[in-house]
């Protein structure tokens, strides 16, 4: 999970909004990650239904 001070540095230094607001944001973002990856190991599975879904079983293939 990205610290707090990393999430400002990647912000920039202009930015003045509050932490909790700053955490709030890395929490959506954790989300919207959660989500695209879920929507392409789903879209994934539907174009090669015989592939291995996770990437730890493709490497012990």
């Amino acid at each position: 999970m990205l610290s707090l001070s990393r999430c400002r540095e990647i912000l920039g230094a202009n930015r003045s909004i509050s932490d909790e607001q700053v955490k709030a944001l890395r929490d959506q973002l954790y989300t919207v990650a959660d989500l695209a990856l879920d929507a392409f190991q789903e879209y994934d599975s539907n174009v090669s239904p015989d592939r291995p879904r996770s990437a730890q079983e493709r490497l012990s293939t």
